[in-house]
């Protein structure tokens, strides 16, 4: 589901100034994905860690609990890395906008 997390941080970068939106949208989407993810783990047969004795609930529900904290490893540092590739993108954008008007300036100036 990386390619899914890396287009919803595209779409929904973690700046300002809708920084609050931002928040909200990806931790929607990474309740809904660690959903997806429980529910893609148990219609295929993926065994359980723990089992409690006698309990009686559904299996996605013990799942969902057994498997957030690793999501939560694998979804908020996705959404951080995408973040350090766009600001490292827009710094380097903004070095080349910085050479160009000082070579504009230098040509200004000799003319």
């Amino acid at each position: 589901m990386t390619p899914i997390v890396f287009v919803l941080t595209t779409r929904f970068p973690l700046a300002r100034p809708r920084l609050m939106r931002s928040i909200a949208v990806h931790g929607t989407a990474f309740l809904l994905l660690s959903v997806a993810h429980c529910w893609v783990a148990d219609a295929i047969g993926s065994p359980l860690a723990y089992r409690p004795a006698g309990y009686q609930g559904g299996s996605l529900t013990l799942r969902f609990l057994e498997e957030i904290y690793s999501d939560i490893w694998m979804y908020w540092p996705l959404v951080c890395i995408r973040a350090l590739i766009d600001s490292h993108a827009k710094a380097r954008q903004r070095e080349t906008r910085a050479v160009r008007l000082e070579a504009l300036l230098a040509t200004s100036r000799l003319a």
